[in-house]
């Protein structure tokens, strides 16, 4: 999480735009790969999230991991609330669909065929 965290506040210190985190990726990679990629979902686009679905297992580990109360993430409705999806997470809520990742990967190595810029 703290990696995420830090990100976040350089860039909120430094961008001469005044943008949140969200608003900068959406600008500054989002854009230029042609691709869908939420830190901050857009309400109007909720309805196209699937749920968060946890691994079953009887592990006593995984029992004890998934009851732990010094972790709040451990909760297992908190990546299904909306309100964490809106939310401008830099650590942990980036929303996007596995084509758009991909184009994301592909352009950190080259331009996209379609004309998406390489990052």
């Amino acid at each position: 999480f703290t990696f995420g965290w830090l990100a976040g506040e350089i860039i909120r210190r430094v961008d001469r735009k005044n943008r949140t985190f969200g608003q900068f990726i959406q600008d500054e990679i989002i854009k230029q790969t042609k691709t869908e990629f939420y830190i901050g979902l857009p309400s109007e686009y909720e309805y196209r999230v699937s749920p968060f679905i946890e691994k079953n297992s009887n592990s006593s580990i995984t029992i004890v991991q998934a009851n732990s109360s010094s972790n709040p993430l451990s909760q297992r409705s908190v990546f299904n609330d909306p309100r964490v999806h809106q939310a401008e997470i830099p650590a942990v809520n980036g929303i996007t669909n596995a084509k758009s990742l991909a184009r994301i990967y592909a352009s950190l190595i080259g331009n996209l065929y379609d004309g998406g810029q390489r990052l």
